[in-house]
């Protein structure tokens, strides 16, 4: 019950941000939108605030949308 109870605060409250990937709490957006750009466990694109199934989704996301060359 106490854990659910917290788990209902985290997602309700709004000093905390947490990736439903990994689990971690930060304590701003901005915390939660570095470690979803810089962490190799997150397939995001920061332009489109979007999360992608894989890598391959995610470069084929930066090479239709935002013309990245891979080369």
């Amino acid at each position: 019950m106490l854990r659910r109870s917290i788990q209902t605060h985290d997602h309700d409250s709004s000093k905390h941000w947490i990736p439903y990937h990994c689990g971690k709490d930060f304590t701003t957006e901005w915390g939660l939108i570095q470690h979803h750009v810089q962490s190799p466990r997150h397939d995001y694109c920061q332009r489109c605030d979007e999360h992608f199934q894989d890598r391959q989704d995610l470069v084929e996301h930066y090479e239709e949308v935002h013309w990245y060359c891979g080369s």
